[in-house]
């Protein structure tokens, strides 16, 4: 568990990173145009390719190791207990299947746009964009991975629970499950 948590910080300290390089990048742009007249060449393209796609997705594990994302909970939290483990269940399969497929299917472009050593013009440079493919499937992924743990981490519970002998308490109620 020691590899998936680590990836997930790092991948949350690079998405920290990029907020920063953007933020920086943006006002030496804007400090460029209103000082000397020239800006920096490529700044729409690498913040819109790299910047703004590493700052929205890489977060994404942790947030889902966390149980950060937001929820839209209003008629569910009126449900008992068990029901609402349920429904919570159910989302999070839901999501999983969007994340693996969306793993796979960046995951696949990036691979075709690696092949191609894909790269924008920007201006007179031309910028690589291929690396930036990887992030979106990475993230993914990564997001996937922690979702997969959430949904095992209740069976793995019940049955250390009834390996050794002892009874797991209910959530809310506080009661021993049979």
């Amino acid at each position: 568990m020691h590899l998936p948590r680590f990836a997930t910080h790092a991948a949350l300290w690079l998405a920290c990173l990029a907020a920063f390089a953007m933020m920086a990048h943006v006002t030496a742009d804007v400090a460029g145009r209103a000082l000397f007249g020239r800006p920096l060449p490529g700044t729409a393209e690498i913040v819109t390719t790299w910047y703004m796609v590493a700052v929205v997705c890489l977060p994404w594990a942790w947030l889902a190791q966390t149980g950060g994302q937001l929820r839209a909970d209003v008629v569910v939290r009126l449900l008992p207990a068990g029901p609402r483990a349920w429904v919570d269940m159910a989302v999070r399969l839901m999501v999983l299947g969007y994340l693996g497929l969306m793993a796979w299917q960046t995951g696949l472009h990036a691979l075709r746009q690696t092949e191609r050593g894909e790269v924008q013009q920007a201006g007179a440079l031309y910028l690589p964009v291929w690396p930036a493919r990887w992030l979106l499937p990475v993230a993914a992924g990564l997001a996937a991975l922690w979702l997969c743990v959430a949904l095992a981490r209740p069976a793995l519970r019940r049955a250390r629970g009834s390996a050794t002998g002892e009874a797991t308490i209910a959530p809310q109620t506080g009661a021993p499950r049979p």
